[in-house]
């Protein structure tokens, strides 16, 4: 299963949530006290409406960042599906970007808390799995346009230490209507196509391609990847958006 901790962790950068452990309790973080915060009262919540209109563009409504309710997924790995929790939550603003935390719980808690920032040229991955990027990753480009496409190409470390390689290209393919337990909605559809090289393993490439679905005012609505597991057979994953609370 350590494969899939790796192919987990480089997918989100990739802008797609994938799994493969039983569901976890979720962890609930207690708020800071007052001496944490200085000694004053709690810190008050970052107030979205700081955020500046020109970076309110297509990929902000496409990734779902006014949604503040949690969303649930259904998560189907191979024929097995439970059930698992994200939220975004608003951080503040820092040198002109909009900064988000993505945390997830249950059956997509092994995929851990994500940050992300808005830029005015798109949406760009800075951390994964509390792990900070080297360089930002482009998640969305800000103008939502079909043929548009970007690269993926970003070295991270595994639970076991070894250096996991990611390359890969995701395009916008088209538009579609995607029906789930948690309603219809007009998607934007993404493809990725990529490798993964395990540096433990001499460097073979495995690969992997995906599609995601992204709904505007809503976010991810589905995804899916398909890959080859250690064992050589093949592996999938689908996660389909089944209720906002």
């Amino acid at each position: 299963m350590r494969r899939f901790f790796t192919l987990i962790t480089v997918l989100t950068i990739a802008g797609i949530l994938t799994g493969c452990t039983p569901p976890a309790k979720k962890t609930e973080v207690p708020p800071k006290t007052q001496a944490e915060n200085g000694g004053g009262q709690e810190a008050p919540p970052a107030d979205p409406a700081t955020i500046p209109e020109s970076l309110k563009h297509d990929a902000f409504h496409y990734y779902g960042l006014e949604a503040t309710q949690e969303m649930t997924y259904d998560f189907d790995y191979n024929g097995s599906v439970r059930q698992g929790t994200q939220k975004a939550t608003f951080l503040g603003m820092k040198d002109g970007k909009a900064e988000y935390k993505i945390e997830r719980s249950d059956a997509l808690q092994i995929m851990g808390t994500d940050k992300i920032e808005v830029a005015e040229d798109g949406i760009y991955l800075t951390e994964v799995k509390q792990q900070p990027l080297e360089k930002a990753v482009i998640a969305l480009p800000a103008k939502v346009e079909v043929g548009a496409s970007w690269p993926i190409d970003q070295k991270l470390r595994d639970g076991d230490g070894n250096d996991v390689l990611s390359k890969a290209v995701q395009k916008i393919v088209g538009q579609e209507k995607v029906k789930t337990p948690a309603g219809e909605f007009d998607c934007i559809v993404v493809t990725m196509e990529g490798t993964l090289t395990v540096q433990d393993e001499k460097k073979k490439a495995t690969p992997v391609t995906g599609k995601a679905w992204y709904a505007a005012g809503v976010g991810t609505v589905k995804l899916s990847i398909t890959s080859t597991g250690p064992d050589g057979k093949p592996v999938s994953y689908t996660i389909t958006l089944a209720s906002k609370k």
